[in-house]
């Protein structure tokens, strides 16, 4: 069952929680809901950025979003995800 003892004890003493872990997690399945799951791991490091003046890069972003099982749609964003997206951007049009 167990390929090697590593395993085993990695099975049996996982690793702990961080607070900050769970308060970003939280943070990032808040955006996505107000997204109305339109937020991916790009606009979520935006907004998480420009509003919450927290770092995170989005390949962290997408392994969070993966094992809380959150998936974008392929759909437009609503109103104020392009205006988060866009807010570092100054004066660039689309």
């Amino acid at each position: 069952m167990w390929r090697n003892e590593k395993q085993l004890l990695l099975w049996k003493h996982p690793k702990p929680i961080s607070l900050e872990t769970v308060k970003i997690k939280a943070l990032v399945r808040q955006i996505f809901n107000d997204s109305k799951r339109a937020a991916g791991a790009r606009s979520i490091v935006a907004i998480l950025m420009n509003e919450h003046n927290i770092k995170l890069t989005r390949y962290m972003a997408g392994k969070l979003m993966a094992q809380m099982g959150l998936k974008a749609d392929k759909k437009s964003a609503p109103d104020g995800i392009s205006d988060a997206l866009t807010a570092n951007w100054g004066a660039v049009s689309l």
